[in-house]
């Protein structure tokens, strides 16, 4: 992996351009729906077999060989967005602390 992106998802020092904010979105959006797939494979998986019979379903164990923890990387993608939106409220030259007040308001009160 690219030390580029690296620094754009997990240092939030920097300003980023529209362009940066986009590709950052990009690349979450495609870790998102990788681990989304995964899920939704297994799960047809699952179907597929209990349609056939009970008996395949019980003996059969359904073996993810490309399973990602759901709680590390979900922290991962959230700790991301935060990274990048707090570069782009940067790079906005607005204040970053109406943004986080802001972003509490919507966390709690909601």
């Amino acid at each position: 992996m690219n030390y580029k992106i690296l620094k754009l998802l997990f240092d939030p020092r920097k300003m980023i351009s529209k362009q940066e904010f986009l590709l950052g979105i990009i690349i979450l959006f495609l870790l998102a729906f990788s681990s989304i797939s995964d899920l939704i494979i297994n799960t047809n998986v699952i179907s597929i077999i209990s349609s056939k019979d009970a008996y395949l379903l019980a003996t059969h164990k359904v073996v993810k060989p490309f399973s990602i923890p759901s709680l590390p990387f979900g922290f991962i993608l959230f700790y991301s967005a935060v990274t990048l939106a707090i570069k782009r409220v940067k790079d906005l030259h607005n204040k970053l602390w109406i943004w986080n007040s802001g972003w509490n308001i919507y966390l709690f009160v909601r």
